[in-house]
């Protein structure tokens, strides 16, 4: 990215420590707009506190405080990512899968 378009330049991020990223494709591929808010909420959290092979280890009742969502909420939105092929679970572990 050039320079010139900086807003704040001093501010400019660094990988530190760990690192997630939400793959190009969710978005051009139109995955974005076939899910519910709480589907992507969900989606988005996973990526964020996964491991380089798409693992997290968060427990249930963890992610449902963090996300302000209940336990049967997790479930359902837990079952359509797996439907649409995005992500694998064996309790406890979670698992974002490649595209």
């Amino acid at each position: 990215m050039d320079a010139q378009w900086l807003i704040a330049p001093e501010r400019i991020r660094k990988i530190e420590g760990s690192f997630s990223w939400i793959d190009h494709r969710f978005i051009s591929g139109r995955f974005i707009h076939d899910l519910t808010r709480e589907e992507i909420l969900l989606y988005f959290f996973l990526v964020a506190v996964s491991d380089r092979q798409g693992l997290s280890f968060y427990h249930d009742d963890r992610i449902c405080s963090l996300l302000k969502i209940d336990l049967a909420a997790l479930g359902e939105v837990r079952a359509l990512l797996i439907e649409r092929s995005l992500i694998a679970w064996r309790p406890p572990v979670y698992q974002v899968l490649s595209s």
